[in-house]
């Protein structure tokens, strides 16, 4: 039997979903290239922040190369290496970290051991400054923070399906109504239905049914 109250529901909710999904999924790789994007900025803000002088020296390093292993940022780990003019590794944050001599300055993604890395290069006189972060870390934590995001909005679909049916039960409401005043209706009544009240899409069916 075909109800339009289910009909309408069921294209409804279609829509929602599909708009949910695309929602969802751009949400999620937006935050996710939002928060890439932060951690770059923390890779050249840390490299920067850096004494070189003082870690080729041996003396205390400056802001975060002191802790270069532990998390910074959500980041479980951050490998430092300093290099010469002469391409000799001069500082090393972790041994065996193994990232090649940078070739220039700025952003790359390297391979290590199996491993990618995103690395940042800052040359300040006769030394090369390497800072990077694991992007497998990066992914999973930026994977988190979209996830997180979408939270709200997860809990608004349910809401938006409720707020659906509703409106389509108000909907059909003036439909019911007219549907049980013509089943009461004897035979023989002459009275017309009532049609101020009705909506635009019905009042051609009350006239109808008036005019017979």
């Amino acid at each position: 039997m075909i109800s339009i109250r289910r009909t309408l529901l069921a294209w409804l909710l279609a829509g929602l979903a599909v708009v949910a999904l695309a929602a969802t999924a751009l949400t999620y790789v937006h935050t996710r290239e939002e928060v890439g994007d932060i951690f770059d900025l923390q890779l050249k803000q840390l490299a920067y922040s850096t004494r070189i002088d003082d870690l080729v020296r041996g003396r205390a390093p400056g802001f975060g190369a002191a802790d270069s292993g532990s998390r910074v940022a959500g980041v479980s780990e951050i490998v430092t290496q300093i290099w010469d003019h002469d391409g000799v590794l001069v500082y090393w944050s972790r041994p065996n970290a193994g990232l090649p001599v940078p070739a220039t300055e700025g952003y790359t993604n390297v391979m290590q051991n199996g491993r990618e890395w995103r690395v940042y290069t800052h040359v300040a006189g006769n030394h090369a400054l390497q800072v990077a972060h694991a992007m497998d870390d990066r992914r999973e934590i930026a994977a988190q923070t979209a996830l997180r995001t979408l939270l709200p909005f997860a809990v608004m679909i349910p809401v938006l399906g409720i707020l659906m049916w509703y409106a389509v039960g108000v909907g059909l409401r003036p439909l019911e109504t007219m549907s049980r005043a013509v089943a009461k209706r004897r035979p023989d009544a002459m009275a017309p239905l009532a049609e101020e009240r009705l909506p635009d899409e019905l009042r051609p069916l009350g006239a109808s049914l008036n005019a017979l």
